[in-house]
């Protein structure tokens, strides 16, 4: 065994007990036996007290065969019945016949309520199962291959040894390890080479009495010294602290399926977060999960990539230079409710057996319901090939006669909701999160155009301030009777369909939307009429995305949950890019308005790198969308007194839309963001038409900005009154990362400007003449980067994040957790003069740059910056996972990168419903391939330094070499 996971090569099946491990069935037994007690003394020994669920069911019936419990609980009240025979009708004559009283009510509770299975169970099973490790099931209940039918495991057990199994061949009850040793045999083990998993007292004196290899108590009472006392050899209270040495899994709430993503059931609680981990997209349009029909709906929404109203920023203290106009990403019309009726009630989802599954392979959101007047199933997708589609189809199955209604919605639910301001102002003493968008008081969408014929439908709109056409066009086709679409008024439109059912009946209905950037009805509606149908669009969608796969996929094996993790972090990236044309990629993608849909640095530093790798077509719409905004960046820099070019923080237009210019303007590092992201384009791609194109007039641009913007002393070259990328220490003097990129940017403008003029003479002649480049100022931008000064505190050992940085006062630690993140409870005074980080600012660095310092001096750096980095950046765990990788700190790695790849999935920030981190999913693709893997491009082609975590066996990673596929796998040594 090792530290905390467990070494399964030392066992050759596990046997688990069912209820209380593998289901949680307790509830509807204890309701089964208090019924069936309380109604036989009230019949046969009313003086008694009635059975209490909180004592007895634990005491004397949890755990043991059926009849065993009755027999035991009668005997607790002094009382006794003939033993009867197994054939007995439910009764009170006879303890069998007490004993099927007991059953037939459970029977009856199962097939109503249904019993549900533990998370962490189906993660070990799944573990299990790609390591190649049989397991058993051993219970004494008679209903277990119902209750496994019911939540989908039947398959999932080689052996089964039931309470049936055990009568037919006279197995003793546990605490006997009978039951346990047949399911050995069965599955051709010794005792000793297995593991027993059990909740129950007497399970675990059954394993140890039957000489196990390994007997592990499951706690999910909180009662674990019961179970060592029994002889547990250990106790866990969730299984998947069993899957890794480096500390599993614990509380992963999916099944680690490896190519989709389940949740099973309704949980209220976690729906504004499944609308998240949900959404679809292309990298043009987004549309989230909120559910077709009912409630509950957290912020159900459709986006287009750039789509957004302005609105001028109002400062009650103004001064020169500061951003004057917001931008924020828009709600378009939603067009994905697609609601059932049953003889005119809309059917309640909360009454419902409930899944909803993302297939990673086909791009499909399937949602299906049971009820029992019904069975309905929803599938949708946001087309990749056809950017600008959304399609949905639903398809109802009747269970029982009755009068079926489906109707299909727009509803610009934007404007509806309007309240009455202009832009939502932060009331006096509210705490304040400024990664929400602001709402809107007044009206957003102007409308246009509206038009209904049969089942198309088409609606305009034109933005307000912004001025940006739309037009939503919708097409249904059903087998129902319709009368077509109705436009109440231009933000409603509907279409409902009618038949009458009976049993075995089916009928689908399937909705095609268009969302065209235009106001042009006419032309919306022939374009939505000549659109596939769903099944024409899912059969590209699928070979569509087999094509991404085949250039990204990365496989894990040995490990399932990173598997199945680590595939949904690149899907992501994949629906906020794919298909995009003229647009940046939004900090949250397109799964939300968080942070109003702005371009940071999020998509040149941390996802470009997987894009240059994976998908260099949309890499190179990265590069474009930022040439694009050169001008008005060129106006920035101006503005504030520089030379070249200054890319705004925040922005969707090109206009710094930052209005704390202290944590947003002053990161002027923004600059060199892009052009390393430019340069991890050529390093994968070898394009040098888009280097003589747009990289090298970026690259003069941005390398004037550093020249103007530093000064010289004696010391050398400084930058003074920036703010690196932690946010928590502001306006400082030479910070470290920001000193470290400006060298790398001014080197690679002058490598760039020569190979220009000495490969493309006259494109050079043409750019030279138009930006008037001089080999003085080359020769200046050397001089300079040469010249930058980096500090260094020689007693600590460590680089000095910023001049003042190792001076400030320690952050006080004991601060409470629900304190944290520390921008939300403090006001930034306090936490500019404190030694806390937001995120690791030099570590940051050295995963960037980690030419630049010697390994020795990252590691030094690395254990001094990580204790006191609060984390609160959702870019913080996946690049100090890779740096901790990289410098052998192999558990903070495992640590990290198991928040990283879980920080969406379990919402760790608690910020996840309102949409994805998407430069997180895409640190968890760099800390696989650059910490864990430890690839590296050269000249020659890719090297690899693995540091696998324990369990990993091998990762085999799909790239894109220089426009050739290419395939690399590492091993486990």
């Amino acid at each position: 065994m090792t530290e905390n996971g467990l070494d399964w090569s030392h066992y050759k099946a596990v046997l688990f007990d069912l209820d209380g491990v593998v289901t949680s069935t307790a509830r509807l037994h204890a309701a089964a036996w208090k019924t069936a007690f309380d109604t036989f003394l009230a019949e046969v020994a009313p003086d008694q007290g009635p059975f209490d669920i909180g004592s007895d069911y634990r005491k004397y019936v949890d755990g043991l065969p059926r009849y065993d419990g009755v027999a035991s609980f009668l005997a607790s009240r002094g009382l006794s019945l003939p033993w009867g025979d197994i054939a007995d009708r439910p009764g009170h004559d006879t303890v069998c016949a007490l004993g099927n009283a007991k059953n037939a009510t459970f029977t009856a509770i199962l097939r109503s309520d249904g019993a549900d299975a533990f998370p962490d169970s189906l993660v070990l099973l799944a573990h299990l199962e790609s390591i190649g490790i049989p397991a058993a099931i051993v219970t004494s209940s008679a209903n277990c291959r119902t209750i496994l039918e019911s939540v989908g495991l039947i398959d999932r057990f080689s052996v089964a040894i039931d309470g049936l199994v055990a009568l037919q061949l006279g197995l003793r009850g546990k605490p006997a390890p009978d039951a346990f040793h047949q399911a050995a045999r069965r599955l051709g083990t010794n005792p000793a080479d297995c593991v027993v998993l059990e909740d129950a007292v007497s399970g675990v004196a059954a394993g140890k009495a039957g000489g196990f290899g390994l007997v592990i108590g499951v706690d999910r009472n909180g009662s674990p010294d019961d179970l060592l006392e029994a002889g547990a050899d250990r106790v866990v209270s969730d299984l998947t602290d069993l899957i890794t040495g480096a500390g599993g899994w614990p509380g992963y709430p999916f099944t680690p399926e490896p190519w989709a993503l389940t949740r099973e059931g309704l949980a209220p609680d976690l729906v504004g977060l499944d609308e998240t981990l949900f959404a679809l997209g292309n990298g043009n349009l987004g549309v989230r999960a909120a559910f077709e029909q009912g409630t509950p709906v957290h912020e159900p929404g459709t986006l287009l990539n750039g789509f957004h109203e302005s609105w001028p920023i109002v400062y009650p203290e103004p001064a020169y230079g500061y951003a004057s106009r917001g931008q924020t990403i828009l709600y378009l019309p939603e067009a994905s409710r697609l609601s059932v009726r049953w003889n005119g009630v809309l059917l309640d989802l909360g009454e419902a057996r409930l899944r909803r599954r993302l297939d990673f392979l086909t791009g499909i959101l399937t949602t299906t319901a049971d009820w029992p007047q019904a069975k309905v199933q929803w599938e949708r997708l946001v087309s990749l090939r056809h950017s600008d589609v959304f399609a949905q189809r639903v398809t109802v199955e009747a269970k029982e006669a009755g009068a079926l209604e489906v109707q299909s919605r727009i509803i610009n639910r934007l404007d509806i909701e309007r309240t009455g301001q202009d832009v939502q102002l932060f009331e006096p003493g509210e705490k304040v999160d400024p990664r929400l968008a602001p709402a809107f008081g007044r009206r957003v969408l102007q409308l246009g155009d509206r038009h209904a014929a049969g089942t198309t439908c088409v609606l305009t709109y034109r933005t307000t301030s912004s001025d940006l056409p739309l037009a939503v066009a919708s097409r249904v086709d059903c087998s129902l009777d319709t009368a077509g679409w109705s436009i109440v008024d231009g933000d409603r439109a509907a279409l409902n369909g009618t038949a009458r059912m009976e049993p075995g009946n089916r009928h689908t209905t399937e909705v095609v939307v268009a969302y065209r950037r235009d106001d042009d009805a006419t032309a919306a509606l022939e374009y939505v009429e000549g659109m596939g149908d769903f099944a024409a669009l899912a059969g590209d969608q699928e070979k569509d995305l087999a094509s991404l796969w085949a250039t990204s996929d990365v496989v894990i094996e040995g490990d399932p949950i990173a598997q199945q993790a680590v595939r949904f972090a690149i899907l992501q990236l994949h629906w906020a890019s794919a298909s995009m044309t003229g647009h940046g990629v939004p900090a949250r993608g397109l799964s939300g308005r968080s942070y109003e849909g702005h371009h940071f640095w999020d998509s040149d530093v941390f996802l470009m790198p997987f894009l240059a790798a994976t998908n260099p077509d949309a890499a190179r719409e990265v590069i474009r969308y930022r040439y694009s905004m050169l001008p008005k960046a060129r106006e920035r820099a101006a503005e504030l007194a520089l030379d070249g070019a200054l890319f705004p923080w925040r922005t969707i237009t090109g206009d710094e839309a930052s209005a704390f210019f202290e944590a947003g303007t002053a990161q002027f590092h923004i600059d060199a963001g892009v052009i390393r992201g430019v340069r991890r384009y050529l390093a994968w791609t070898g394009d040098d038409e888009t280097l003589w194109e747009m990289g090298v007039e970026l690259a003069v641009e941005t390398a004037r900005m550093w020249a103007s913007l530093g000064f010289w002393d004696e010391e050398g070259f400084h930058f003074h009154g920036v703010t690196g990328p932690d946010e928590y220490t502001a306006l400082v003097n030479d910070n470290a990362y920001t000193n470290q990129m400006a060298r790398m940017n001014l080197r690679f403008a002058v490598e760039a400007v020569a190979r220009m003029q000495a490969e493309q003479s006259a494109g050079f002649g043409r750019l030279a003449a138009a930006l008037n480049v001089t080999g003085d100022e080359m020769e200046e931008w050397a001089r300079i980067a040469d010249a930058i000064v980096i500090l260094r505190d020689e007693e600590l050992g460590v680089t000095a994040q910023d001049a003042t940085f190792l001076s400030l006062e320690p952050w006080d630690w004991d601060t409470p957790r629900d304190k944290y993140p520390l921008l939300l409870h403090f006001h930034p005074l306090v936490l500019y003069r404190h030694r806390v980080l937001k995120q690791g600012d030099v570590v940051m660095a050295h995963f960037l740059l980690p030419e630049d310092t010697p390994l020795e001096q990252r590691r030094a750096d690395f254990d001094y910056y990580d204790p006191i980095t609060t984390g609160d950046s959702s870019l913080s765990p996946a690049i100090q996972a890779a740096v901790a990788a990289q410098v052998g700190r192999e558990t903070e790695a495992w640590s990290y990168f198991r928040e990283a790849v879980t920080l969406d999935l379990m919402d760790r920030a608690g910020s996840a419903a309102n949409g994805i981190h998407l430069a997180c999913s895409a640190g968890v693709w760099l800390a696989v391939i650059r910490g864990f893997v430890g690839l590296e491009l050269e000249e020659d082609g890719v090297t690899t330094d693995p540091r696998l975590p324990e369990g990993w066996g091998s990762v085999t990673i799909n790239l894109q070499v220089r426009g050739e596929p290419v395939k690399v796998r590492v091993e486990r040594e």
